[in-house]
């Protein structure tokens, strides 16, 4: 071959190659970054499907709206979709690489999205179980001192039982009944996914004698204007996921984060009124007993007819209580770094004279993303002080209703305003009031209790969170989340002299507690999801949990002889101190857990998830772990039945599920224990070796309907409970 030959022939194979690599290169994909926002609100949509027509390839948008993915020459058609808006189809220009994409709210169907289990939205259709979600501005129409007690007749199924502690007093809230014997059937309360301490300080009594003290709940101290939305999750396959925690289902708060654009800044302020709404009906035939002399008599209402006098003697006690809540916020921030920091004041007064309280709320949140939106970090740090005096206690001791329902009807208590006289014996001040000596623990001057058998509590909450969730790849992303919650009180009691026995001494005393109870969670997730086909969807998640929850503190009292020098209320001032350490109760929980979440064409929905737990307090038992799963079955009937157009949404949906719970902390080792009196108590309760974790199984069907354009929405679930292996303290035998 010669050499022009071969020189021609090698040009023409080298440039169908040229031609072949150019087209390669022409055609190679690119990556589009972008924001789906509201058309109206301009607020952020998170979790909208983008898809690039005539490919596989899809995303979804993060919680700021944003979104990134691959195209290129010959496919630049993105379709975006999310439940509750129009679809929308977007052409991208030459070299076009950012975009920004309104969408139209749909006026036929709208379709809510609801946060579940570990912080994750999903559209409401597409749930197996039952919950029901509340906007915060819901929650800020009327408030009140305790969060908890603003949901009170806005979720279905929910028990929430104020106490009669006054501001400050704690909500005990139960969802479908009380599930065990054992434990205290309370909600877990989660927090931007993650689960906060709502372990009380103190209980109200459970006796007639009383004398203990409500130390409120920790979800009252949260400031209801930093919440975006709360999603209450039910049942047990809602709460899956949780744990043993959630075994009595779950409170999701969402708290407000700061918005891209231009900075806002609002200010809130509320005015409440009370009084009581009702008081006992008192008789005013009979006076008091036979001269005010027969101890049998003297103290009550049993004796001779009265000459017709009718005193308001509780109306002279009450008073008109009042709460003041005054709330700042801002928010602000670009694509890269939002903010949203919040200052709010509450000022209440109860409806018993002395009853105060004082809390300041300071919260801040930041957010922000690197390296090209593929990393998101948040971080917020949420710091609660309060201060609270007289909280109003249940029972016969300490309690100034007790004296004023008792007072003989024949008596005026307004004669008994100036609550102490002067002894010049003594030298001091003491009771004034008709009987100290028939019935001290019942008859005292209820303005002596206020002013003379003072508590004072001031508390200290700092919340911290922090997580970082990085993309891996458009199908995957990996979250990691920690949290302190630490609060701390300190609580004391003065009891001046004159005060009667048992419930005081010659020279008055003096109790003091300082308690601190400290959580700590961390946890790491892997979020995926996968689009199979066109109509099939699987989205899961496996992860790994630890939560550590400590409490540690000192008791101090005067012990059995009093104070030293009368009404000088110090730790010194006594000669018998009786002070101890607080039991270090110390529990440790560690868990993984996965899910799945499959559909079919966008109406057929299957749930599954399973989570084991290993748990400090089952140590020295059989078992040191359990497992338990669930399953949850929905489908929206009207995408395929011919149904009426008012009809905007019909699902049925069923579920199962088996939640497990550990032991109380120490049970399993059972130890005798020495009293701040330094007295011996012999432990005689019977130990078994075979105690097993309690286990409550779940099982509930229902079907949702939403019609007219959402404006009548219609939910009926039937649910079963059973809880097994519950566990029982049994005195041991003596024989």
């Amino acid at each position: 071959m010669n050499n022009k030959l071969y020189t021609t022939l090698r040009v023409l194979s080298i440039v169908p190659a040229m031609l072949f690599s150019a087209s390669l290169l022409h055609a190679q994909s690119n990556q589009v970054k972008g924001t789906v926002v509201d058309a109206k609100t301009k607020a952020p949509i998170p979790g909208a499907t983008v898809k690039v027509l005539g490919t596989s390839n899809a995303s979804s948008t993060d919680t700021k709206g944003g979104f990134q993915i691959n195209v290129d020459d010959k496919n630049r058609i993105l379709n975006i979709s999310t439940i509750g808006y129009e679809n929308k189809t977007v052409t991208l220009g030459p070299g076009e690489t950012t975009v920004t994409v309104s969408l139209d709210e749909q006026t036929q169907q709208l379709e809510s999205v609801v946060v579940t289990a570990l912080g994750i939205s999903r559209a409401q259709k597409s749930l197996t179980y039952s919950t029901q979600q509340v906007n915060g501005d819901e929650l800020n129409k009327v408030k009140s001192t305790n969060l908890a007690n603003n949901l009170n007749g806005k979720v279905a199924g929910v028990n929430i039982a104020s106490s009669s502690s006054g501001p400050g007093g704690s909500a005990k809230v139960i969802l479908r009944g009380n599930k065990s014997a054992s434990g205290n059937n309370q909600v877990l309360y989660v927090v931007d996914g993650v689960p906060i301490n709502n372990q009380t300080l103190a209980s109200q009594p459970d006796n007639v004698f009383g004398g203990q003290r409500d130390g409120g709940d920790p979800i009252s101290l949260i400031n209801p204007e930093d919440i975006e939305n709360i999603s209450v999750l039910k049942g047990a396959s809602a709460a899956a996921l949780y744990g043993s925690q959630a075994a009595n289902g779950v409170i999701l708060v969402t708290t407000k984060s700061g918005k891209q654009g231009r900075t806002t800044i609002n200010f809130s302020s509320s005015a409440q009124i009370e009084q009581a709404v009702s008081t006992p009906k008192f008789q005013n035939q009979y006076g008091q007993g036979s001269g005010g002399k027969n101890s049998n008599t003297s103290v009550f209402s049993w004796g001779d007819k009265t000459n017709g006098t009718d005193y308001d003697n509780v109306g002279e006690f009450f008073r008109t209580g009042s709460n003041f809540t005054n709330s700042l916020t801002l928010s602000g921030g670009n694509e890269k770094n939002q903010t949203y920091f919040s200052y709010a004041n509450t000022l209440a007064k109860g409806i018993l004279p002395e009853n105060d309280l004082m809390r300041h709320n300071f919260n801040l949140k930041e957010s922000a993303t690197f390296f090209d939106d593929k990393l998101t970090v948040e971080g917020s740090a949420n710091y609660i002080t309060q201060k609270l005096d007289n909280a109003p206690t249940a029972g016969f001791y300490f309690n100034p209703l007790v004296g004023t329902y008792l007072l003989p009807r024949s008596l005026n208590i307004a004669d008994y305003k100036n609550y102490e006289t002067f002894n010049t014996g003594r030298n001091l001040n003491e009771q004034n009031w008709f009987s100290l000596s028939d019935s001290p623990t019942t008859q005292q001057n209820p303005w002596w209790i206020v002013n003379r058998n003072p508590t004072s509590s001031t508390r200290n909450r700092l919340l911290l969170n922090g997580s970082a969730k990085y993309k891996v790849a458009p199908w995957i992303s990996i979250q990691a989340r920690g949290s302190v919650d630490r609060t701390s009180e300190v609580w004391d009691r003065k009891v001046y002299a004159s005060t009667p026995n048992p419930l005081g001494k010659a020279n008055g005393n003096y109790n003091y507690t300082n308690t601190t109870i400290t959580q700590q969670y961390g946890d790491v997730v892997a979020n995926m999801n996968f689009n199979v086909s066109d109509k099939f969807q699987i989205n899961g998640l496996v992860g790994t949990s630890i939560t550590d929850w400590k409490t540690e503190g000192v008791d101090f009292n005067t012990g059995i002889d009093g104070l030293k020098v009368p009404n000088q209320f110090f730790i010194q001032n006594t000669t018998t101190p009786v002070t101890s350490t607080l039991s270090a109760n110390r529990r440790q929980l560690q868990s993984v857990f996965a899910s799945a979440n499959l559909a079919y064409d966008n109406w057929i929905y299957l749930d599954l998830t399973a989570r084991n737990d290993w748990s400090s307090t089952l140590a020295f038992t059989g078992t040191k772990s359990f497992f338990y799963p669930s399953a949850g079955l929905g489908i929206v009937l009207n995408d395929k039945l011919n149904l009426p157009e008012f009809v905007n949404m019909a699902k049925i949906r069923g579920s199962y599920a088996v939640v497990g719970n550990d032991l109380p902390p120490y049970t399993s080792l059972l130890t005798n224990t020495v009293s701040p009196y330094a007295v011996l108590t012999v432990n005689d309760i019977a130990f078994l070796e075979t105690l097993k974790p309690e286990k409550t199984k779940s099982f509930e069907i229902g079907t949702e309907w939403r019609m007219w354009n959402n404006r009548l929405n219609v939910d009926v679930t039937y649910y079963k409970t059973n809880t097994t292996n519950q566990f029982f303290k049994v005195a041991a035998s003596q024989a």
